[in-house]
């Protein structure tokens, strides 16, 4: 699975926090001011698990754990918080954490990869 980041909201990424929030265009004008919004390539999507891969552009990422819901709200809204290092105490069903701490570098126009059992 692959998308391509449209924009990046003016408060989307945070030095205080390790989260990134991404939807899809349909996201309201408040959600986009919050969140990187993202469109796939295709509907094709694929269910990821701990081990998998998030590539942002060149730098990737180790997948942690991966809420119930995920795959869900990707194909519907394009949703997914992303968590960077240690995740919420509580399993947040929308949300993937991965393993390293450190944001990646985010662009308009770069694209995110979803990769299973690489």
């Amino acid at each position: 699975m692959q998308s391509t980041i449209l924009s990046i909201g003016t408060n989307a990424i945070s030095k205080n926090e390790n989260i990134l929030i991404f939807f899809n265009e349909s996201a309201t004008e408040l959600i986009k001011e919050h969140s990187i919004i993202q469109r796939f390539a295709t509907n094709e999507f694929q269910t990821l698990e701990k081990g998998d891969f998030i590539s942002f552009g060149e730098q990737q990422y180790t997948i942690e754990h991966v809420g119930k819901n995920v795959l869900e709200q990707l194909q519907e809204l394009g949703h997914v918080t992303f968590f960077f290092g240690n995740g919420p105490k509580e399993e947040l069903i929308n949300a993937i954490t991965l393993v390293e701490e450190r944001l990646p570098e985010i662009l308009v126009g770069m694209k995110v990869t979803y990769k299973v059992g690489v």
